[in-house]
């Protein structure tokens, strides 16, 4: 096929997919389809199809076996520095060696408002409250300027998740001092 037919068809392949994710659980598999006819013709195409897969999965909530799926066909990319190449290195080689990959991913504020869903995924693999929060914040003030409920579902499903990690942080867990009650006050009442 000719260049032009397979980005046709990778074309057609994504948006497929997109449409898929919404009906069903056939959305990757278009969207790993587009970026395998895009490999070889646009590699930077290719990898941007694999992190749309991630992300619709993400998303609407159907992220079960898609990660590892998408991430195994990123493997078989030339390295970008971006996104993809740090979530294989987390899959790969663990939280240690992955760590600063993905704090310099989650840095760039270009990739978490356009990819918000990695972006919670990614604060949260860290503990990173504070990346996590101001995601948050972007995404609520994004949803309720835009009226989007796919936005304000995410933010709201991660503002939610906001609430855990704060509970749980180890600056958070100073119980504050009791109340002493007055036996007086219930003497009375006798």
């Amino acid at each position: 096929m000719e260049p032009r037919d397979e980005r046709t068809h990778a074309k057609v392949d994504l948006l497929r997919g997109q449409v898929s994710f919404m009906r069903d659980s056939n959305g990757p598999k278009f969207m790993l389809r587009a970026a395998q006819r895009l490999a070889d013709i646009d590699p930077a195409w290719s990898r941007r199809c694999l992190t749309d897969a991630l992300e619709m999965a993400m998303v609407v909530g159907r992220g079960s076996g898609v990660m590892d799926t998408v991430l195994d066909a990123a493997r078989s990319a030339a390295p970008a520095g971006d996104i993809l190449d740090a979530l294989v290195q987390l899959t790969t080689s663990g939280h240690k060696t992955a760590a600063p990959a993905l704090r310099e991913v989650l840095a760039d504020s270009e990739i978490w408002t356009q990819r918000p869903a990695l972006a919670t995924m990614i604060a949260g693999e860290l503990w990173d409250e504070h990346a996590h929060a101001t995601i948050v914040e972007w995404l609520m003030k994004t949803g309720r300027s835009s009226g989007s409920p796919t936005v304000l579902r995410l933010g709201l499903a991660q503002l939610a998740v906001q609430n855990v990690l704060t509970a749980m942080s180890p600056r958070r867990r100073t119980r504050s001092p009791r109340r002493k009650r007055s036996r007086t006050r219930w003497a009375c009442r006798r």
